[in-house]
């Protein structure tokens, strides 16, 4: 993996939002979907923090490939550079503490 390959996964990883929806997919078998309005997130859904997931976190997760995104559906599912993250995600879901959450 090159460098600009570590700096997408560590940011992708930065916020505890993105942290939660790639955990959530961990979980899913990559055929499956994840309709947004059932994902764990952990948030409370007000507005600004949806705003935030469709126009900041799922747009970047998008952007490095992590995931795929239906904005019509309002689907997610695994990208095709899923799997360069995913052991990062796993380690994660290992050794996850509250101060992941923050």
């Amino acid at each position: 993996m090159d460098t600009s390959s570590y700096d997408s996964v560590f940011d992708a990883l930065a916020a505890s939002e993105r942290r939660q929806l790639l955990i959530t997919l961990l979980e899913h078998d990559s055929q499956e979907t994840t309709v947004l309005l059932g994902v764990p997130w952990r948030i409370s859904q007000s507005h600004d923090e949806l705003v935030r997931y469709r126009h900041v976190h799922l747009p970047k997760l998008e952007d490095y490939g992590f995931i795929e995104w239906d904005r019509t559906e309002q689907q997610v599912t695994k990208g095709d550079r899923f799997d360069e993250i995913e052991p990062l995600v796993e380690l994660l879901c290992e050794h996850q503490t509250p101060v992941l959450d923050h």
